[in-house]
């Protein structure tokens, strides 16, 4: 197991060692797992590794279980690589209590800091920096140049107009909040004047086209097919239809216009459901024909067990999905698009995950922070996703920039962070 373990990391750090891996596989780690838990230590880097770490003490976490002492070279950096990025504490949680469906607020017994940064990159550059200091040679001639962080921008088409679904959902959730937080008020209005006042969100969709168009920004709308059969709860779904709806039809010709991309974003209830995500793709596809490989799953909705296979049975090749709800942050303590990896088979998936590290409804709906810390918040991740080399992807709801939501101000701070750090989207 440890071999695959070891041959899957490679797999997915390769970008970090594009010349060779073969010095990166020579590092004599350990072999240690003693199975004994959860718990969470820090483990200070030596001196030749500044700046890969966290914290005055140049720290990277690392669980206990793959420790034998605190010294660096005790540890086993291939586990400990392979139990974050596959969430396997998270999957353990699943196993006895059922999936979380992305919402953090409901797990338990997590270290927060996991989430923090992007743990798997960072011990992907400490390895190299290791090897390259073992054989007293050039890192970059080693291994060639580190790899230009990405950030992929996307949209899930949820709402196209002020609807009851979007009144009773949002509304609620902001009243909800509000008598929560002990009955704030800023909060309780804005849940009011979702509920009872009509916007057109029509306006802010397109005011994102054109943000992401002028900024040169090739973006991934995530689009609700319309539904097959009856539904147990519509009011989860979104209420449009490609085949019905003229507004969303000369909308999907103008985003492929610009040059985005689309993907499917199908029903609350298919998660797990590989008949369903089928029956969406054939019915997307058929109607606008062209092939269709990209996948982010309605509210999130999410198994570790089920949904990357239903996926791939259904003939996705990428999904989205891997995010919290309820916090913004690094899921799976990385940053890199990767195969998860099939623990029935012993071998990696063919789909490919790139991880939801941030989405407007942290900022506004879960946190209802201001706009100096909302700054704050993006500026951190989207640092973080530069300092590691990584990849990642952010999801901003179009029909949030103006009224009543007034997200506007946060996605242009983030677009334009994006486009003059000059990242590839």
């Amino acid at each position: 197991m440890r071999n695959n373990i070891i041959d899957y990391l490679i797999d997915v750090g390769q970008k970090y060692w594009t010349n060779s891996s073969n010095e990166i596989r020579k590092l004599g780690i350990p072999n240690i797992d003693k199975n004994n838990g959860f718990e969470i230590k820090r483990i200070r880097l030596p001196y030749w590794a500044s700046g890969i770490g966290i914290g005055q003490d140049n720290h990277i976490l690392v669980y206990r279980r793959f420790i034998n002492s605190e010294d660096y070279r005790e540890c086993d950096w291939w586990r400990n690589a392979f139990f974050m990025l596959n969430c396997m504490q998270e999957r353990e949680f699943e196993k006895r209590y059922g999936p979380i469906h992305s919402n953090y607020s409901k797990i338990k017994g997590f270290d927060k800091e996991l989430f923090r940064y992007a743990w798997v990159n960072r011990i992907f550059l400490f390895l190299r920096r290791w090897a390259a200091v073992s054989q007293k040679a050039d890192e970059t001639r080693c291994f060639g140049e580190l790899p230009k962080p990405i950030i992929h921008i996307s949209h899930d088409i949820d709402y196209i107009k002020h609807e009851i679904r979007l009144r009773i959902k949002q509304g609620g959730f902001n009243i909800y909040n509000s008598l929560k937080n002990g009955y704030n008020l800023s909060i309780m209005k804005k849940g009011i004047k979702v509920l009872f006042l009509n916007y057109n969100l029509k306006k802010s969709i397109e005011k994102s086209l054109e943000i992401d168009k002028s900024n040169n920004i090739q973006s991934v709308f995530y689009v609700f097919p319309g539904s097959f059969k009856k539904l147990k709860n519509p009011i989860f779904n979104p209420s449009y239809s490609i085949k019905n709806d003229p507004y969303i039809k000369r909308l999907i010709k103008t985003i492929l216009e610009y040059g985005n991309k689309l993907g499917i974003h199908p029903g609350y209830y298919c998660y797990k459901d590989a008949h369903s995500l089928i029956k969406y793709k054939v019915l997307m596809e058929d109607f606008l024909g062209i092939k269709l490989i990209k996948i982010r799953q309605h509210w999130l909705r999410f198994s570790f067990e089920k949904t990357w296979l239903a996926q791939e049975k259904a003939g996705f090749l990428e999904d989205s999905t891997l995010g919290f709800n309820d916090i913004p942050g690094f899921r799976n303590s990385s940053a890199l698009r990767f195969h998860p990896y099939d623990f029935n088979k012993n071998s990696s998936l063919n789909i490919i995950e790139i991880p939801l590290i941030l989405m407007d409804g942290h900022l506004y709906t879960y946190q209802h922070k201001d706009i100096f810390n909302i700054q704050k918040s993006i500026s951190e991740l989207i640092d973080e996703v530069k300092a590691v080399h990584g990849e990642a992807s952010v999801l901003w709801h179009p029909h949030t920039l103006f009224e009543p939501f007034n997200t506007i101000d946060g996605y242009e701070f983030l677009i334009k962070n994006i486009a003059n750090d000059k990242f590839k989207t």
